[in-house]
């Protein structure tokens, strides 16, 4: 056998002559191999080295990983070395460990390249491709719930959370909007719409609607921020609630007068500012008084029930026809029995 494990010498004995045998020469190659990446830790991506045909020598190669659409260190740990084929030895093992993640992302793939081959020996095949299968599942997008207390004036800022199951490793998108339910926009809240972006590795995206103060006793009310159109997601949950708490505090009534207390005469009671007869604003303020030190209470276009009130007192309304009322109750708790009253026609506005 020659030097190099490439031909046989085979001798007659009967005329002395040597022939030389040619055998097929020694050739290297690598397989491909993919993987399932996992959540967490390393996994082992093994390669096999091939040589063709075995040698009486030591047969050497170099390897080293290089990137593709997975990138070391984050995808995969590098590697390089020598795969020595000891004699009459036909396979070795290259090993890339493949680092798990939680993040859904596209299937990656790597390279291992082969080199440098001993002198005797040629590379068929010089690359190796390591694809990384993801396992991760696709993201699924929510909302949360929000309450805010509404204040007295200007604005108060309702942070909304949009988030993500998981993270992508692309760009995920989703439209929001605002709408009414008991509150309604722009009197109770600012309307807002938009598309909320989540970069590469992110699962949390704020989405803010400024909710407007007043000083006007009402029941607490609720506004939606929903959600749709997503981009490479599911949505989970479409609809955030916002809830806007009231702060203003209710005025307690005088106590009734007890037998033998003397007064007995209602105060009167009068309405000295308004609105314009005819006007496209959905608020009007009142200013009213009384002819004695007393207490108010108004009512809103015919509703039964007075509540206590101040002097000036806002109300919203929507368009149409509206009527409100004002009656006093002096200290002695006598009340006027004749609400002063203001009529007043709000008109649709123009777009």
């Amino acid at each position: 056998m020659s030097a190099d494990g490439r031909s046989v010498y085979a001798a007659s004995q009967a005329s002395g002559a040597v022939a030389i045998l040619d055998r097929e020469p020694l050739q290297i190659s690598i397989d491909n191999v993919a993987v399932t990446e996992g959540d967490a830790g390393q996994t082992a991506t093994s390669f096999t080295v091939t040589l063709n045909n075995a040698s009486s020598q030591q047969v050497t190669v170099g390897f080293a990983t290089s990137n593709g659409s997975a990138a070391a260190p984050g995808d995969y740990a590098s590697s390089s070395g020598t795969a020595t084929f000891a004699a009459n030895d036909t396979t070795e093992t290259v090993t890339v460990q493949v680092n798990g993640d939680t993040m859904d992302e596209p299937n990656e793939t790597f390279n291992v390249d082969l080199s440098n081959a001993t002198i005797f020996a040629a590379i068929a095949d010089a690359q190796g491709v390591g694809t990384i299968n993801d396992d991760d599942p696709v993201p699924s997008i929510s909302i949360d719930d929000v309450a805010v207390t509404e204040g007295d004036a200007g604005q108060t800022p309702a942070a909304f959370t949009v988030s993500l199951t998981n993270a992508s490793s692309q760009q995920v998108t989703v439209d929001f909007a605002t709408s009414d339910a008991s509150a309604s926009a722009p009197g109770d809240y600012a309307s807002n719409s938009g598309t909320a972006t989540f970069t590469s590795g992110d699962t949390s995206e704020p989405v803010t609607v400024q909710v407007n103060g007043d000083t006007i006793d009402e029941a607490d009310e609720t506004f939606n921020l929903g959600l749709s159109n997503p981009t490479i997601a599911t949505i989970a949950d479409n609809q955030g609630v916002g809830t806007i708490t009231d702060d203003d505090v209710t005025i307690p009534l005088p106590p009734a007068p007890g037998p033998g207390l003397g007064d007995a005469t209602p105060p009167e009671t009068t309405i000295t500012k308004g609105p314009k007869d005819k006007t496209k604003k959905r608020t009007a303020t009142f200013e009213f008084s009384a002819n004695e030190a007393a207490t108010f209470e108004c009512s809103l276009d015919g509703k039964s029930v007075f509540k206590p009130c101040t002097s000036p007192f806002t109300v919203k309304v929507k368009k149409g026809k509206h009527t409100f009322q004002v009656q006093a109750r002096d200290t002695a708790g006598n009340l006027d029995a004749t609400p002063a009253t203001d009529s007043w026609k709000v008109k649709k506005k123009r777009k």
